[in-house]
């Protein structure tokens, strides 16, 4: 269900609701809510991890619009609200964590005196998660692109484990389209080579991964339409596993250009290709969704993706910029 911005402000004397509920389906109201959040062990208790979760908070088929996540004294600090929404007295809400659901009743609400236009304010009282239990997953700290002194193309992925366990590892992905670290923390390095082939009018990429040096096939498709529908996808290849509580930095590198089989044009005009028929990786970048000057849409440009469980946030946008 879209959600549904306010535009008005309540303002008033508070009274107190008899019971939760009380405004039946009032559609001028809001509710406010506040959670605060915190893990069991204290060298959790980060920015850096909890900034990391990403909340989003659902009652029924409601979303609510997050409008402040502050960390203060080792615990997220999560404020949100519903608009045209007033919770019953036994309104379950499901707050997501990153990987983690959370779900809780509803608390009293504190309600204001409605405005001149009719509007109410809910304030319920704050919702306590404290003392959870410490992350057990990996998360995707950084994405970047770099470039060398030979002009190649490296993607930097920083990964890290926070569980006291090994993590099995993630399936790594390229796309685009157009339309503080732990302190218990160890580091670790590696650096994939990406090779391009071009045989029988289909382009091949290969690359190995940490485990095992030998280039292998991965999939690589790259779509081009007049319409300017443009997008490409990449399959890299699994990082290995990543030992428990360590800092993973991975590099892909790519060559300065790739053999492509066809001139591609772009509003008609085609896309510089060098003396042997090879087109540059960065330019298969911008028109594949890289654009760094025009303003992306929700879905577009280039994204890295992380298959596997465990692993929150699963994508990031990496802008050529």
């Amino acid at each position: 269900m879209a959600r549904i911005r306010w535009h008005h402000l309540a303002v008033g004397l508070l009274i107190i609701a008899t019971g939760l509920g009380m405004l039946g389906g009032d559609e001028k109201a809001e509710t406010i809510l506040k959670i605060e959040f915190q893990f069991k062990s204290e060298e959790y208790r980060q920015g850096s991890i909890y900034s990391s979760m990403a909340p989003i908070i659902w009652a029924g088929l409601e979303r609510g619009e997050v409008t402040k996540t502050v960390v203060s004294d080792g615990r997220l600090i999560i404020e949100a609200r519903f608009s045209n929404f007033t919770p019953s007295r036994n309104e379950t809400f499901e707050l997501d964590l990153g990987p983690k659901r959370l779900k809780f009743v509803a608390r009293p609400v504190v309600w204001s005196q409605p405005d001149i236009n009719g509007w109410k304010t809910g304030t319920m009282a704050p919702v306590l998660f404290l003392q959870q239990p410490d992350p057990d997953w990996m998360t995707l700290e950084k994405a970047q692109w770099l470039v060398t002194a030979a002009d190649h193309m490296i993607l930097e992925l920083t990964l890290h484990n926070f569980s006291a366990l090994p993590h099995a590892g993630v399936e790594v992905n390229l796309g685009g389209t157009e339309h503080n670290n732990c302190l218990m923390a160890d580091r670790a390095f590696a650096e994939i080579e990406i090779r391009f082939s071009f045989q029988k009018g289909v382009l091949t990429l290969l690359s190995s991964d940490p485990e095992f040096g030998e280039l292998i096939r991965r999939p690589f498709t790259f779509e081009f339409h007049p319409c300017g529908t443009t997008g490409f996808w990449a399959d890299l290849g699994p990082t290995g596993s990543i030992a428990a509580r360590q800092i993973f930095r991975i590099r892909y590198r790519f060559p300065p250009t790739i053999p492509i089989g066809k001139v591609i044009s772009v509003g008609g005009y085609p896309v510089p290709l060098s003396e042997n028929g090879q087109i540059a990786f960065s330019t298969l970048l911008l028109i594949g969704g890289g654009d760094p000057f025009r303003r992306q849409e929700p879905g577009e440009g280039i994204q890295v993706r992380l298959d596997g469980e465990r692993v929150y946030p699963q994508w990031a946008a990496v802008p050529l910029r």
